[in-house]
């Protein structure tokens, strides 16, 4: 009796083929990093909407502000300043505003800045502004090297948040909703806000004291660019509910 086997030519000859296909198929698993950095910045956004929606910011007077002196007097007129914020920037080694950081701002120590909400990511060993990457907690949320950042915590920078020097990205660029700021917060029902007020001492701008002037009224789009490949890839975060997507046209 036979049996039907595979002689040694079959078999090479199948490998054959398989090698000369792979050599046109490997290529398309080429891997995406405009993707990628596209799933990771939607990924923190709706991290920061979580945030927002977990820590209500509110403060309505100034008896239960945890501060004192003009620091307590700020504190609740501004306080929508402290809203959890998503704010991209240059600073460091970023690129095209490349980089983000994920904080929550508080008043300034500092009478330079007559103790206001100067929006910049400070961390020390007193004030701890910046969110820690709940994926490793050995590191914040933080992807470039801010000037604010404590000095003896420049290692616990994490880099991936920095998308030039992660994903070849060379331009973060904010429109429509968000196109007056390079800043996105969140507020306690998740609704989303754009631009940062300053109260520059200006204590007869009754606007200055409304923390819904800034709330965002159009989609808000951000482009992620890499121009090595001359293609954009697009986040989307639509007003009132803060839903966030990715789209490859645009929004």
């Amino acid at each position: 009796m036979y049996h039907k086997s595979f002689t040694i030519i079959e078999i090479v000859f199948v490998i054959l083929i398989i090698s000369i296909l792979s050599t046109f198929i490997a290529p398309s698993f080429k891997q995406d990093n405009l993707q990628l950095a596209a799933n990771q910045l939607l990924s923190h956004i709706k991290y920061t909407q979580h945030l927002a929606m977990s820590d209500n910011k509110f403060i309505p007077n100034e008896k239960v502000s945890n501060y004192s002196g003009i620091k307590q007097q700020k504190h609740p007129r501004y306080w929508f300043n402290g809203r959890w914020q998503i704010f991209f920037s240059s600073d460091g080694d970023a690129v095209g505003d490349s980089a983000y950081v994920i904080f929550s701002d508080t008043p300034s120590t500092s009478t330079t800045y007559l103790y206001r909400y100067e929006g910049n990511p400070n961390h020390s060993q007193s004030i701890k502004e910046v969110a820690l990457d709940p994926l490793n907690t050995s590191k914040y949320l933080i992807g470039t090297n801010f000037s604010s950042f404590d000095s003896d915590k420049k290692n616990k920078i994490n880099e991936k948040l920095n998308l030039n020097k992660t994903y070849g990205i060379t331009k973060v660029d904010l429109s429509k909703g968000c196109s007056s700021s390079n800043r996105i917060f969140f507020d306690y029902n998740g609704k989303v806000f754009n631009s940062y007020l300053s109260d520059n001492n200006n204590t007869n701008n009754n606007n200055i004291y409304n923390p819904y002037i800034n709330i965002n009224k159009d989609v808000c789009q951000i482009e992620l660019q890499d121009s090595s490949i001359n293609k954009s890839i697009y986040i989307c975060i639509t007003p009132e509910t803060g839903y966030s997507y990715i789209s490859k046209t645009g929004c």
